[in-house]
């Protein structure tokens, strides 16, 4: 519950930096309401689009790999070589 709301909080703060700085993009761009509007919502869909795209990853390729890979971790052995406490399937059929 805790990274919900943390998340929550960063997603909220990352679109009232947008909002803030409406008024500079504005001016600067010559946008009027519905341009600026537009940056918002061009905005929420893209970090929203990326969200889910890295939810995706992190499904696919499992959530140690992808926390160490978005930190700059190096990855640990565990998750760079194979278990090898299974046998394999070619040792198994050597013995029956």
């Amino acid at each position: 519950m805790l990274l919900l709301t943390s998340v929550e909080l960063v997603v909220f703060l990352e679109v009232s930096i947008v909002n803030v700085a409406l008024p500079t993009m504005g001016a600067a761009l010559a946008l009027t309401e519905t341009g600026l509007a537009w940056v918002v919502n061009a905005y929420q869909l893209t970090f929203g689009g990326l969200q889910l795209v890295a939810g995706w990853a992190a499904d696919l390729l499992g959530r140690r790999r992808m926390f160490q890979a978005g930190t700059g971790a190096p990855p640990s052995r565990a998750t760079t070589t194979r278990s090898t406490t299974a046998p394999s399937t070619t040792a198994q059929r050597g013995t029956e």
